[in-house]
């Protein structure tokens, strides 16, 4: 028998009437819902619309519209009980302004339950409005609704754990591998150090000497490099588990060595900016063969590299007046951004560029898709967005409210930090677990979303 497939759309600037539509107590979302989020912030991104950020008044109105028509076999905006979409938000308790409502019936999957939304035109313009920012879906039975407004709170579909708790001592700069770890540096009183912790057990000093340890950064098996000040210069060390090692000190062929922003990959290899004499170079050493590499050679400084599962490199590149992204998967260097300011790239598994690119008075985020050519401005407003990083297609970055750092993310459903702190430097793994720092009032301290 041929499954028959509906669709309905209600769009409406009408001033909210009460009504009398039932709550829906508080629920985690199903796996498709959350889906659906995913695929529309997706599909928002690469026409460079801002996110749908889920929130729970919106999913409350949702599922109850979706749960009469299931229980009630009806398909229709109109409410058994004879109420719309406006009044059933407000009774839900939705603070924004409703924009619309998209419903359907009988479309098996999130992925064919948005193809139809997106193949019809009433339903596109919903989803893709410019003039919404929030979200609520759900899914009873063969019935979907999807309420869309501006405004009210964003919800987080995780939790936010406080990892840290150092009175006065700044911890910062913090990676998180896929197995959970956290990794950052801590201020022990003297200097910086680097330490590490899982949620649940307590930390594990990885460094201690006299001189500050900074920027760790660790591989999925948990080998880790960072940089210590040896008196004169940054130089870089490592541990592949048999203890720390100093990789660099007078690399090359002069006096003095600054090797700065280690990174390493899964199969043990480190890379680096490290100064030539004149200027700083990217550098790679395996330490199977033992064998370092000078990657880029030129007359202006190559900094910040930063390396995918695979190998391939992104980098950037001073021009005389800005930086600029480069990038290498491994047929030699291309010079990817050509004008403006453009920071901060990564580079993820399947070989996408991210950044922070200056869009006239603000930065915005960036993608270039190395195997379609195109480059998408993920994010388009009036306030800064910096610091991207990116783990299986999770994105997340910085966002200046106007008066604080906040963290988003554009893998997950919503905005992750919303409060009256700066929240910084965020970093993702591949099941969608963050970390940053945040300001407390007296010092940083490190936060989980999970």
């Amino acid at each position: 028998m041929k499954t028959i497939k509906k669709l309905m759309v209600f769009v409406s600037a009408l001033f909210l009437l009460i009504g009398s539509a039932k709550l829906a107590g508080a629920q985690a979302l199903l796996p498709e819902e959350v889906a659906v989020i995913q695929l529309i912030n997706q599909q928002r991104a690469d026409r460079g619309i801002a996110p749908l950020w889920q929130n729970t008044q919106l999913f409350t109105s949702a599922y109850n519209h979706s749960e009469d028509m299931a229980t009630n076999n009806y398909f229709s905006h109109t409410g058994s009980d004879g109420s719309t979409f406006l009044q059933r938000d407000q009774q839900a308790g939705y603070t924004g302004s409703p924009y619309g409502e998209c419903i359907g019936w009988g479309y098996p999957t999130a992925q064919a339950m948005v193809d139809g939304w997106m193949n019809s035109p009433p339903h596109y313009a919903i989803i893709m409005s410019t003039s919404a920012d929030r979200i609520g879906v759900s899914h009873q039975s063969d019935y979907w609704t999807l309420d869309v407004g501006y405004g009210g709170s964003v919800d987080a579909a995780g939790v936010i754990y406080q990892l840290t708790n150092n009175n006065g001592a700044f911890d910062v700069s913090p990676q998180v591998i896929n197995d959970g770890r956290v990794l950052w540096q801590g201020w022990d009183g003297h200097d910086y150090e680097i330490y590490r912790q899982s949620l649940g057990q307590n930390p594990v000093q990885v460094t201690s000497n006299s001189g500050p340890d900074v920027m760790p950064e660790m591989n999925a098996l948990g080998q880790a490099v960072w940089m210590n000040w040896d008196g004169s210069n940054w130089q870089v060390w490592y541990n592949l588990g048999n203890g720390p090692v100093q990789l660099t000190k007078n690399l090359t062929n002069f006096s003095g060595g600054l090797n700065v922003h280690p990174q390493i990959t899964d199969d043990g290899q480190i890379y680096w900016q490290g100064w030539d004499g004149q200027d700083y170079e990217i550098y790679r050493y395996n330490p199977a063969t033992q064998v370092t590499s000078q990657l880029t050679s030129n007359t202006v400084p190559d900094a910040a590299p930063q390396i995918n599962a695979s190998g391939k490199l992104t980098w950037m590149e001073y021009n005389g007046g800005n930086w600029q992204v480069c990038y290498n998967l491994g047929s030699g260097p291309v010079q990817l951004t050509t004008s403006g300011a453009n920071l901060s790239p990564q580079i993820s598994d399947d070989g996408q560029i991210f950044w922070q690119g200056k869009n006239g008075s603000d930065y915005e985020i960036y993608r270039y898709n190395t195997g379609s050519g195109v480059t998408t401005q993920l994010t388009n407003n009036t306030v800064d967005d910096t610091s991207p990083a990116v783990k299986n297609g999770i994105l997340v970055w910085s966002q200046w409210n106007g008066s604080y750092w906040q963290v988003l993310s554009t893998g997950l459903i919503t905005q992750i930090t919303s409060d009256s702190h700066d929240n910084k430097n965020p970093q993702v793994n591949a099941s969608g677990q963050i970390v940053w720092q945040k300001w407390d009032g007296s010092d940083y301290e490190i936060y989980v979303y999970k």
